[in-house]
């Protein structure tokens, strides 16, 4: 905010010619001098947080493991600078088609901060099978927040969507949810490596599945948690270690003839994303 100081002063020392030209420069001041008021949200969206550092030419990549003990590498950095709705954000983007989770959400997505807190707008693809792709608009999501208590609900987006796969037509109700998890002092992955100042978020999503057969509503999914996804935020760095449980089981029920469901009836299969190398500033 801009600061001015008013002097007081003997008016009898002024005559009426001054006293006029004192209170004149008195009202343009008045008119012509703004108070500042700085958008804070604004400034810290480009000074960034110290738990996700967001400069341009910051980047990190990723060894994603599977139970499988296939392993894989993303590669994520930021892209440019965008303003979305007058808010400056940077735009992410992996170097190919990215394979974790974590890397996945953020891909082609543009963050900014507010408040000690990571925002997310764009698309969020939710693929938890190959066989029925979801993708989510998200506005300003929160999947971090540096203040937050444990067990916290940072944000949520509920909803429907509608797709027909192999003929069947499927009404989608979901929940995404972010939520504080109880911050660490120090955290060593599973990978061996150990992190000061670890704050984790965890990521929910949640899922009901149904179809109609016959003008009749049939359960296909019951409503439950299908991927859980925990990441781990370091101090200075960003995201060191993420972990994400894909786990659904399908309901039993009879198909139309000729008609197959395009993805497996139960799944349940844990990735692994470790930091191997990053520059943060």
């Amino acid at each position: 905010m801009l600061k001015i100081t008013i002097y007081f002063i003997n008016l009898q020392h002024i005559n009426n010619f001054s006293m006029k030209k004192l209170i004149l420069l008195s009202f343009f001041l008045a008119i012509f001098l703004p108070s500042c008021s700085c958008d804070e949200t604004q400034l810290e969206a480009e000074s960034g947080n110290s738990f996700f550092p967001m400069s341009m030419g910051n980047f990190w990549n990723y060894n994603i493991d599977f139970q499988t003990n296939n392993s894989r590498r993303d590669s994520l950095f930021i892209k440019k600078d965008t303003i979305i709705n007058g808010f400056s954000y940077k735009k992410f983007k992996t170097k190919n088609t990215p394979i974790g989770f974590y890397s996945a959400i953020i891909n082609g997505n543009s963050l900014r901060q507010s408040n000690n807190k990571l925002l997310l707008t764009g698309n969020a693809g939710l693929n938890f099978t190959a066989g029925l792709p979801i993708d989510l608009s998200l506005n300003d999501f929160i999947i971090f927040s540096e203040n937050a208590v444990e067990n916290e609900q940072l944000s949520d987006k509920a909803g429907v969507l509608t797709q027909t796969v192999s003929n069947l037509p499927l009404s989608l109700d979901y929940i995404l949810k972010s939520v504080a998890m109880s911050s660490l002092t120090t955290y060593t992955t599973p990978g061996g490596k150990t992190y000061q100042n670890v704050k984790p978020i965890k990521i929910i999503f949640n899922l009901k599945i149904t179809t109609l057969f016959s003008g009749f509503p049939i359960p296909v999914l019951n409503q439950q948690d299908v991927v859980t996804s925990t990441l781990y935020f370091a101090k200075n760095i960003g995201v060191v270690y993420a972990k994400t449980r894909i786990k659904y089981q399908l309901q039993s029920f009879a198909l139309p003839p000729g008609t197959a469901f395009p993805i497996p009836t139960s799944a349940d299969q844990t990735q692994e994303e470790f930091l191997t190398t990053y520059k943060s500033n």
